[in-house]
């Protein structure tokens, strides 16, 4: 299996398909804590706070809702820019294997499950449609049940025929990737 059709699978389903299984979970990860000055404070060890299990293949599980950064600020001028945002993970695995790891943007005080951008530099910000799905898919798993459509278009964020997820380089263990940043470091001196 691919991972296009992995997450083909996951968009083409629908909050029937699914089985919700909330804490414990037994996906732990630890969460870098910022400090109030943007000093490193510590880490925490997290959990995610619900399990998905897909009914029509049980090798497919998501972990959603861990929280990466608690206070995330929006960079563009939306209705939700100062009301206490926070990005979460949504991790895919097969086989409780993570293949592939989705951030999402929580606003309004948590009330709504939004995709993030990549970049999110415009107030009408395009977003790839299966990225959309997969975030409502998730919104309506997990809640809070609110309109996602609505919070969607309030946060200016509209579908667009981009590729999802996005390319990406993978590096294989050895791979030369490119010139050494120590290497331009002057040497001390004697």
């Amino acid at each position: 299996m691919t991972l296009d059709t992995y997450l083909e699978m996951i968009v083409n389903s629908g909050p029937e398909d699914w089985i919700v299984m909330p804490r414990p979970t037994m996906k732990h990860s630890f969460t870098f804590q910022e400090g109030q000055e943007g000093n490193s404070d510590r880490y925490d060890l997290g959990e995610a706070p619900v399990m998905l299990g897909f009914k029509k293949n049980v090798s497919i599980t998501l972990a959603a809702g861990t929280i990466e950064k608690a206070k995330y600020v929006i960079p563009v001028q939306t209705e939700f820019t100062n009301h206490n945002a926070r990005t979460v993970l949504v991790d895919c695995f097969f086989d409780n294997i993570i293949v592939h790891r989705e951030t999402m943007v929580m606003v309004d005080r948590q009330h709504c499950i939004l995709p993030l951008p990549q970049p999110w530099t415009e107030e009408k910000q395009p977003v790839p449609k299966g990225k959309i799905v997969f975030a409502h898919l998730i919104h309506e798993l997990i809640g809070p049940f609110t309109d996602f459509a609505d919070y969607l278009e309030r946060a200016g964020l509209y579908g667009a025929d981009l590729p999802w997820p996005a390319p990406t380089k993978q590096r294989r263990p050895g791979e030369d990737t490119g010139p050494d940043p120590k290497s331009d470091a002057e040497e001390p001196s004697d």
